[in-house]
């Protein structure tokens, strides 16, 4: 069978999707990436799977010529060219212009993951700008306008199902809850904690939503109140986002000792597992997040909002702490806890780990994720496995 995948940047071939990939080559199917760009050094890596690499954009061309159009037609022509059995598109531009091109192909199976709603989809402080609005309502309509076309809707928490299907009523033949898109757990094997002393981290991208406002706040008073203890930040600024931590704050609270500010870095196993407790109060509309899959993987607590994904990978006071979003205060009596209670970051780590082994563990995701593409008896969702459901 031919399987093709459509997504964005090849880094997600290559980080998220590697195992799926290779589960299905394994199986003897052929795969394809469509995506919309690609180095010469990650087309090599991508051939090197056994997959066929393609774009859906050309090269060196500007905004104008790569427009949605473009894309689409661009799209059409390489499915008709491929003839695929299957296509399976990822993330929003190309779940909306994928699924087009491919019902326009007359592709039997199409189905599409949407792995979280995203930044237009997120809380925000006071009332949503205009154009932020305005984004949210013209990517509705375009889910409006693709979803009915695929054969499945797969999404990684229930939330996202309420939102899209019962409360903006986007008609979809089928929903799936995944659970997280998983990991491979011998990528990030359990450590025991440290905690002499205690030390935080916090992993993700530096917007507001994500929290990191709320983690430095956090961070200042924990300083204050107890010096010895350590907050690390990983992670990038986001050229197009000015609502986040400021580069200046950066500097200026590593100078003073608060944080420890690396950067992004490429080995963040070795940092989580010289952390004690992973952080994260995201109020960002989450799939459920990589970066809180690999912190249970490595064994840690974990502390995170009561928001949409964040909520699915904590059972409150067994594995960590549900924070309300944007809650500073809040945020900080879960870090004092840790600090005071140090024998809790051990325990607490290991029902992570436990948890990521039964519900994030690739293999079994992967698994269960191939019945919905190719349309075989479905395993049972990784979302609904057990009494240990995270809620």
């Amino acid at each position: 069978m031919k399987i093709m995948f459509i997504g964005t940047g090849v880094s997600s071939v290559l980080g998220f999707r590697r195992t799926l990939m290779e589960r299905l080559l394994a199986d003897g199917h052929e795969v394809f990436a469509l995506v919309d760009r690609f180095s010469a050094d990650e087309e090599a890596k991508v051939r090197r799977m056994g997959v066929v690499p393609l774009r859906y954009t050309r090269e060196n061309a500007g905004f104008v010529a790569n427009n949605i159009v473009s894309c689409y037609f661009r799209m059409v022509a390489i499915i008709r060219e491929i003839r695929p059995d299957t296509v399976f598109s990822y993330f929003a531009k190309p779940v909306v212009v994928g699924t087009w091109a491919a019902a326009w192909c007359g592709v039997r199976r199409r189905v599409g993951m949407l792995e979280g709603l995203g930044y237009y989809f997120s809380e925000c402080h006071g009332r949503a700008s205009v154009k932020r609005r305005l984004v949210k309502w013209m990517q509705l309509g375009l889910f409006h306008l693709s979803v009915p076309l695929l054969d499945k809707l797969v999404l990684l928490n229930p939330d996202d199902r309420q939102d899209l299907v019962a409360r903006y009523k986007v008609r979809a033949r089928s929903v799936f809850v995944l659970g997280g898109i998983g990991l491979r757990l011998e990528d990030f094997p359990y450590t025991r904690p440290v905690t002499e002393p205690v030390s935080f981290i916090f992993v993700g991208r530096l917007i507001l939503e994500k929290g990191i406002n709320n983690y430095l706040d956090a961070a200042e008073a924990i300083s204050a109140m107890y010096p010895g203890v350590r907050c690390v930040v990983l992670g990038r600024f986001d050229a197009g986002r000015t609502e986040g931590g400021a580069p200046e704050r950066f500097k200026d609270l590593e100078k003073r000792g608060v944080i420890l500010y690396p950067g992004k870095v490429d080995n963040v196993n070795e940092w989580l597992s010289n952390a004690s407790v992973f952080v994260l109060p995201s109020f960002y509309r989450e799939g459920v997040p990589r970066s809180t899959q690999e912190a249970m993987s490595v064994g840690r607590p974990v502390i995170t909002t009561d928001s949409p994904g964040c909520r699915e990978t904590v059972i409150d006071g067994v594995n960590g702490f549900l924070i309300p979003p944007d809650d500073t205060p809040a945020l900080l009596a879960a870090m004092t806890h840790f600090i005071e209670h140090p024998e809790a970051i051990v325990a607490m780590g290991e029902r992570s780990r436990e948890l990521a082994v039964s519900r994030f563990d690739a293999d079994r995701v992967d698994a269960v994720l191939i019945s919905q593409i190719i349309d075989i008896e479905e395993p049972r969702s990784t979302a609904n496995q057990g009494a240990d459901h995270v809620r």
